[in-house]
């Protein structure tokens, strides 16, 4: 390429988001004609636009234009206006944990609920039944996977987690799981009570997670971790106009 052939490239980019091979080829078939060369990246970008997306042309035209031809702005645009926020999380998401994740963010973000690291418990009675169910699950498995089952189970909002499993998302194996353990740890508490809150609190650990039937339920609870997301993946699915748009 000349020194000329460059200055026009260069003058082809002040109006136009393009690359220089893609620049040249342009001003190539326009005969280096900066305005028709500029008048086919438009056109060629409305046409991609409109067939990558299903949508007429003069929608992806005006998508373009009010994003001055950046094409991954345009089409996110496109998305926007198609698709109510969550369809369109789970449209353009593969990954279930990543879906529920960004589902979890939305409802954060369009409720405004408060944090002290994790949602304060309080938050969430702001949201209606389908988001309450969700989020509390959620939270709690996020932080079940943070920090342990041990911990978890440990929490006020455990025996709510419990139920939601059992009476919405239909798990009677696992809320049985969570319960029966939550009762075990209990055992154990009242069997050592001076090792609670004492020096001696990680051998007290220590031993109940060598008990059999306590590790029997911490590890029923891995097994059935992703039955779980499967289940609230449906259950947002099933519930989906009650969730942000």
């Amino acid at each position: 390429m000349t020194q000329k052939q460059n200055e026009i490239v260069v003058k082809l980019q002040e109006r136009i988001p393009v690359q220089n091979k893609y620049g040249l080829e342009l001003l190539e078939k326009s005969g280096w004609n900066i305005d028709k060369a500029e008048s086919i990246f438009k056109n060629e970008q409305i046409d991609f636009l409109a067939k990558k997306e299903n949508v007429e042309n003069e929608l992806a035209k005006k998508h373009l234009e009010n994003n001055k031809f950046n094409f991954s702005k345009a089409i996110q645009s496109i998305r926007n206006e198609k698709y109510p926020l969550t369809e369109r999380i789970f449209k353009f998401n593969k990954d279930k944990e990543d879906i529920l994740s960004k589902v979890a963010l939305a409802i954060e973000e369009s409720e405004n609920l408060k944090r002290d690291f994790w949602i304060i418990d309080s938050e969430l009675n702001k949201l209606n039944p389908s988001q309450y169910t969700f989020m509390i699950i959620w939270e709690w498995q996020c932080y079940e996977g943070w920090e342990d089952f041990t911990n978890a189970i440990c929490l006020n909002k455990t025996d709510h987690v419990i139920e939601q499993i059992k009476v919405t998302l239909k798990m009677d194996t696992l809320s049985d799981l969570i319960r029966k353990a939550k009762t075990r740890k209990k055992v154990f508490e009242e069997n050592y009570p001076e090792a609670i809150n004492t020096t001696n609190y990680s051998d007290f650990i220590n031993s109940l997670n060598s008990d059999k039937e306590y590790s029997s339920y911490s590890a029923g609870f891995c097994e059935k971790r992703p039955e779980l997301i499967d289940k609230l993946v449906e259950f947002v699915q099933n519930h989906i106009n009650e969730f942000p748009k």
